[in-house]
């Protein structure tokens, strides 16, 4: 009941402030999505994938910075393969004219791209449902990776 309710609260207060773009439940996601192409795979793990590699990588393609066509990925392991506790490991690569790259890995229950944009590249909201509650975290692109911000809370003041 109380992982129903966690859920619950995610949906309502968490994802409609986010300015919602697309949301992926990981889970969800290593059950349906097809493999990614073995180029986009090497950029995870640095190797194209092999039947002697455990891990197998499905994902989707999305557009991080917003407009046509899309070219970055989102991808997860279908195995549970590198999974943490409670949350499966997943990873934005990003399409540069160099190749495929990583841009932001994490172990989270879920990620959300935002329609608010950092340096050129939409924003990413992760919710992580835990036996000790949920958490949630926003990520801005730096101009080469994404990197989590904390918010300001109310009366919160600067140590000099």
């Amino acid at each position: 009941m109380r992982t129903l309710l966690s859920v619950l609260f995610v949906v309502l207060v968490t994802f409609p402030a986010t300015g919602m773009g697309q949301d992926f439940n990981l889970e969800k996601a290593a059950n349906t999505l097809p493999l990614i192409p073995p180029v986009v795979a090497k950029a995870i793990n640095g190797e194209e994938p092999s039947e002697a590699r455990e891990c197998e990588y499905v994902g989707k393609r999305i557009s991080l910075s917003g407009k046509k066509p899309n070219k970055d990925w989102f991808a997860v392991s279908r195995n549970a393969c590198d999974w943490a506790a409670g949350a499966a490991v997943g990873w934005i690569i990003r399409s540069t004219d160099s190749g495929y790259v990583v841009v932001l890995s994490l172990a989270t229950t879920s990620i959300g791209l935002s329609q608010h944009k950092t340096k050129g590249l939409r924003d990413i909201y992760t919710v992580r449902i835990a036996e000790r509650g949920v958490s949630k975290g926003t990520y801005k692109f730096d101009g080469v990776e994404y990197v989590e911000v904390t918010p300001k809370t109310a009366g919160e003041k600067k140590i000099r």
